[in-house]
C-alpha cells in the first residue's frame, strides 16, 4: 500500500434502534464537549425528544460544553445552547472532539449510521459544525 494510502476505521450501523443506541452511547459517554447537528426529526419521533434534551441538560450540569443545531423550534423549560437550521440534512454527533457519527435514521428501509474516531475525519467535521454554528 502507498504511503499516501490509509486504513481507517469506520463502522456502518444499520437499523434506526441501533442508530440512535449509538447517538445515546455518544451522548452518555461524554466527557469534555457534544456537538449535535440534528436538523431533521419527523413528526412520530417527536416523543422521544424530551428524554434526549434531559439527557443533554444532564451533561451541560455536569460542566460538559453541549451546542446543537436543531431543524425546529422548540419550547425547552431550562436554556441549552440551541440554534435551528432548517434543511433536512443527516444528523452529525461529535463527542469530545474525539468522535463522530453521521446518521440519516429516518429514510425507511435506508436508514444508515457512519461513526469513526479518525482524527482527520472528526476534525472536517468539527469545522463544518463551527461553520455552520457561526453562520447561523
Amino acid at each position: 500500500m502507498e504511503k499516501s494510502l490509509k486504513k481507517v476505521g469506520v463502522w456502518i450501523i444499520r437499523d434506526k434502534k441501533r442508530i440512535l443506541d449509538k447517538v445515546r452511547d455518544m451522548i452518555d459517554g461524554s466527557k469534555e464537549s457534544l456537538h449535535l447537528l440534528i436538523p431533521y426529526i419527523p413528526e412520530e419521533f417527536i416523543g422521544e425528544i424530551p428524554p434526549l434534551y434531559e439527557l443533554l441538560l444532564k451533561k451541560r450540569d455536569e460542566g460538559i460544553e453541549v451546542k446543537v443545531i436543531l431543524g425546529r423550534k422548540v419550547n425547552i423549560k431550562r436554556k441549552l445552547d440551541i440554534k435551528f437550521y432548517d434543511e433536512r440534512t443527516g444528523w452529525m454527533i461529535i463527542k469530545d472532539g474525539e468522535e463522530i457519527f453521521y446518521a440519516s435514521p429516518f429514510i425507511e428501509g435506508g436508514e444508515i449510521g457512519l461513526w469513526t474516531n479518525e482524527h482527520e475525519l472528526v476534525r472536517m467535521g468539527m469545522l463544518m459544525f463551527q461553520h455552520m454554528w457561526r453562520s447561523i
